[in-house]
């Protein structure tokens, strides 16, 4: 466990924030309801932060420093 630079409280995982197209399969059922499933997530490569989930401060903005953030490097 670590302690959030910001607001200090003490954390084990970080939030991963991306932006890009979420694209979704949509029907409508035999009685009338309407469906919705996930088919596939295309990253923009715009945003891709981890954040803390206290506090939203951005720790990290790649993978391997998300990492050594939470192995406290």
């Amino acid at each position: 466990m670590v302690k959030c630079p910001s607001c200090k409280e003490i954390i084990g995982e970080l939030l991963n924030i991306q932006s890009g197209e979420k694209v979704w399969l949509f029907w409508v059922s035999n009685n009338g309801k309407t469906n919705y499933e996930e088919e596939t997530f295309n990253p923009d490569c715009v945003t891709n932060d981890w954040i803390c989930p206290e506090c939203n401060h951005v720790i990290a903005t790649s993978e391997d420093e998300a990492v050594k953030f939470l192995k406290g490097k």
